[in-house]
């Protein structure tokens, strides 16, 4: 079987939600990749450090693998079906073009192109949304020069929405999706080294990511197996080298990390200790039930570099008190950070002694939230 013809070797585009592009690439640089082209998030990446980034990707929603480039979806080519492997059912999607009206519209000029092409193959070939075996994508970038014109790009969805986390079974309506969980802990410079405690931490999710992060741990994602065929008979993963669970991620130092949270109700620890075992990090996890005002009596004081708040409208009540528990819990040293992630247009009232370094607007599906990320001011503690 002959290759598939791309536009380069190893080139993918990554796909995320909002706000992640920039954290997206840093994390991709980490785990090799090379920057082909910055603003529309396309890496390059070698056969033997693919595995590794699916495995362990955190910012992502989609990863996907470039076959062509057009400046009109029209003008896309796809011979490329040619050469894939016997599929019976596949699916059209689009990231970047908006419209239902024009996503159809283009479905219309370039279906007549690509079905006659899998159909002298495969003649039973049809699309089917809800169980494709294989996920194409129409991705629409703008260009970023005085020129108007837009680039698009022919590829093949990876492994699906990676955003949602397999592990997250028991889910609550205030958490967060783990992609947004990780950029907040990249927001906060939290890394393999440091200590944070997370408050009304709510499924967990929060608070797992940062043990995936800082233990290297793998997501346990699996290529199916015709993209694997098409991935290894286009050199772009070895096949010797298949995709594994083992933990291949970035960095080889070990973790000096500790993770600890607290939640104030039984049907929240629990959710949090299944989820966590799910995604195998129970054991890097210290998790409490307790009240507020007793963090104290169940976490050691001057002991964390971060403490974070995830507050509800119903907690705002309760932001001196947890001022006071997040000054008892931190290291006193300037580099020590009390945050908290708030619904958007809160009024947050810092105290004297502390100082806003950051406000960062975060997007959360169809709403935002706001993460304030305070410190000591020089000289105060």
């Amino acid at each position: 079987m002959s290759p598939i013809p791309t536009t380069a070797s190893n080139q993918y585009l990554i796909l995320t939600s909002p706000g992640l592009a920039e954290v997206a690439l840093q994390e991709a640089i980490e785990f090799g990749a090379v920057i082909k082209n910055k603003d529309h998030l396309i890496i390059q990446l070698s056969a033997d450090k693919l595995n590794s980034y699916i495995q362990h990707a955190q910012a992502p929603t989609r990863i996907v693998s470039i076959f062509t480039q057009a400046s009109t979806p029209e003008s896309l080519d796809f011979t490329f079906a040619t050469s894939l492997p016997p599929i019976s059912t596949f699916n059209l999607e689009y990231d970047g073009v908006k419209g239902q009206d024009i996503r159809d519209n283009i479905s219309k000029k370039i279906l007549p192109q690509l079905f006659p092409i899998l159909e002298a193959k495969m003649p039973d070939c049809k699309m089917d949304r809800k169980h494709p075996q294989l996920t194409l994508y129409i991705i629409k970038r703008e260009s970023q020069t005085q020129s108007s014109t837009p680039t698009y790009y022919l590829a093949l969805d990876l492994v699906g929405d990676i955003a949602r986390r397999e592990y997250r079974v028991f889910a609550h309506a205030s958490s967060i999706r783990g992609d947004v969980a990780y950029r907040i802990l990249r927001e906060i410079e939290f890394t393999n080294s440091k200590k944070i405690f997370i408050g009304f931490v709510k499924d967990g999710v929060l608070a797992i990511e940062a043990a995936i992060l800082a233990h290297n741990h793998s997501l346990n994602r699996t290529l199916p197996p015709l993209v694997s065929t098409i991935l290894t008979q286009n050199n772009q993963i070895a096949q010797t080298s298949p995709i594994n669970t083992a933990n291949q991620g970035p960095k080889t130092t070990n973790s000096n990390s500790q993770i600890c949270a607290f939640e104030t109700s039984v049907p929240n620890t629990r959710a949090i200790d299944r989820n966590a075992h799910l995604a195998g990090v129970k054991s890097h996890l210290k998790i409490k039930k307790c009240a507020l005002d007793d963090l104290d009596l169940h976490f050691e004081e001057n002991t964390f570099d971060v403490v974070l708040f995830i507050i509800t409208q119903k907690d705002e009540e309760k932001v001196n008190e947890m001022y006071h528990q997040a000054l008892t819990l931190l290291k006193q040293n300037p580099s020590s950070k009390v945050t908290f992630l708030s619904r958007e247009g809160w009024d947050l009232v810092i105290p004297d002694q502390l100082h806003l370094e950051k406000k960062v607007s975060i997007e959360r599906g169809e709403g935002k939230s706001t993460l304030w990320i305070i410190t000591h001011k020089p000289g105060k503690k």
